[in-house]
């Protein structure tokens, strides 16, 4: 069964764009070469776990430090200082105990300042696209690319929200069918997309349009008799109807969308003409 490939996203058009468009920004700039370098970074990689190795050192580390999700300490809360009402004389408070020399000199991680955090930030779902269309490019049979969205989510709701991208979702499906062939799993994907509201888009339907008609073909027999029973049993007949039913409204939902575009596209051109 020939595989098939989530499309490039348009991260690289937009930074080539960016780089002979006088008019971006320098902030958008500083964004684009940072994400630049720990694309190369990723890409010189000599193994998936060494890829992953840099992935968390340069973007799960850094995201982490942001403490996007920490808790409030409840400052109302007051020391241990109870004393004891049934004797004259009150409880010995505790020795402090004395701080390391190493610890004292140990010095504090540096806190990103507010352009750093909207750099990690504004890049952190980029740079995990990119991760894993070069784990799927370089390391094939990797099982690393399931592995970062159940790292973002350990990593917190903020973190999860920030990086579980469509890009991201487009990646991990195209993934799955190449490497398992699981039509199962690419309906559980389709379904934690829809609770995270998390967008189908064109590439998406894409996937769904080269997953039903390769599907279509092994049950047609074209992949061998033995793959024809298989894939002619009931389950995975149930399976395929709800894969060709998210199709259909992941369709709909982007002719709208493409519709609404074209539309706004159409009024600015009348605007500047």
């Amino acid at each position: 069964m020939s595989k098939i490939d989530a499309e490039r996203d348009s991260d690289a058009d937009m930074d080539a764009a960016a780089d002979s468009d006088e008019k971006v920004s320098a902030t958008i700039q500083r964004h684009i070469a940072e994400r630049k370098r720990i694309s190369a970074l990723l890409q010189g990689a000599s193994t998936d776990f060494a890829l992953w190795g840099l992935l968390d050192k340069e973007v799960f580390a850094p995201i982490a430090a942001l403490k996007l999700d920490r808790t409030r300490e409840d400052s109302s809360t007051p020391a241990s200082t109870s004393t004891s009402t049934s004797t004259s004389t009150s409880s010995p408070s505790p020795t402090p105990t004395p701080t390391p020399e190493r610890e004292r000199r140990k010095p504090s991680r540096r806190q990103p300042n507010q352009a750093d955090r909207d750099m990690l930030m504004h890049n952190f779902p980029r740079l995990l696209s990119n991760a894993c269309r070069t784990l799927r490019s370089t390391f094939p049979s990797s099982p690393l690319v399931f592995a970062v969205l159940p790292k973002i989510r350990d990593m917190g709701p903020s973190a999860y929200a920030l990086g579980a991208s469509t890009m991201l979702y487009n990646q991990v499906l195209a993934h799955t069918f190449n490497r398992f062939n699981d039509v199962d799993r690419v309906n559980e994907l389709l379904e934690e997309m829809e609770r995270e509201v998390v967008e189908p888009d064109a590439v998406t339907l894409v996937l769904l349009n080269r997953m039903v008609t390769a599907w279509g073909q092994v049950r047609r027999g074209l992949y061998g008799e033995a793959a024809r029973v298989t894939w002619g049993m009931e389950r995975m007949t149930k399976e395929l109807g709800r894969l060709r039913d998210s199709k259909v409204q992941i369709e709909a939902t982007v002719g709208k969308r493409e519709s609404r575009r074209e539309v706004s596209r159409e009024a600015r051109r009348k605007e500047h003409a």
